[in-house]
């Protein structure tokens, strides 16, 4: 009985060796499968930092490393096709914005320049005509007028047309006494209507009358005046100025 214990003990003791011996490999099976799980897995995504044959960190060379993933950079930085038109765009609307501006600035000088420079002319273009109008409003009609008729007289005095120097020396007179205000200017007057007009400033009367009457005989008449008589009426031109600016201040 004894003796049969005895086995029946070690039988029970063998058993459990043996149970402990399976369920330990099994343990040790299954904690070694996560491991390699990790590996593969480390393997699979690479990189310099892991040695999957040593199962151990590799040594990383950090400017190697940076030179790699310096083109990355580079790429992840480049703008794409999109953005760069659209910045084209802006940098052409902005420019064409200044352009714009520059050359409505150049246009408001020259517009300012050139027309203070243009008022003389067109203030001389304006007085021209309005000597026009005045000559048109004279009691007898001219053959030739340029508008000076101080200008014509003299040429034709220095010609020796003396009796036509006349004709647009009294012109030139009614003229710039109408100008001073002095007389009136219009269509269906006479002369003796000027020359009333003229008396009421002194000393005119004196003056304009006797240029008047050599006027009369040389255009209506065709008589032929003589140099002296014109020279006459010539040398008081300056007397008549100041008397017809004197009038025009009264």
């Amino acid at each position: 009985m004894i003796a049969a214990r005895l086995y029946l003990a070690r039988i029970g003791w063998l058993v459990v060796a043996a149970w402990m011996i399976v369920g330990g490999a099994g343990v040790c099976a299954a904690a070694d499968q996560p491991v390699e799980s990790g590996k593969k897995a480390l393997g699979r995504v690479g990189g310099n930092w892991y040695d999957s044959q040593q199962d151990g960190l590799r040594r990383i060379d950090f400017n190697t490393r940076v030179e790699e993933e310096k083109p990355v950079e580079r790429r992840a930085r480049t703008p794409s096709k999109g953005g760069g038109e659209a910045a084209s765009l802006g940098m052409m609307l902005m420019w064409g914005v200044v352009i714009g501006v520059l050359v409505i600035l150049c246009l408001a000088m020259a517009k300012f320049f050139l027309g203070g420079a243009g008022e003389p002319r067109d203030e001389k273009r304006s007085q021209a005509a309005v000597n026009r109008a005045r000559i048109e409003a004279l009691p007898f009609e001219l053959k030739s007028v340029d508008g000076d008729l101080l200008a014509e007289a003299r040429r034709r005095y220095e010609a020796g047309d003396y009796s036509g120097a006349f004709v647009y020396l009294y012109s030139h007179e009614l003229v710039e006494l109408d100008r001073q205000q002095v007389i009136r200017l219009a269509r269906g007057k006479t002369n003796r209507q000027y020359l009333r007009e003229a008396s009421r400033c002194g000393g005119l009367r004196g003056i304009v009358e006797p240029c008047m009457i050599a006027f009369e005989e040389a255009f209506f008449g065709h008589r032929q005046l003589d140099r002296a008589r014109f020279e006459a009426s010539w040398g008081r031109l300056e007397e008549f100025r100041a008397l017809a600016t004197q009038g025009a201040t009264a």
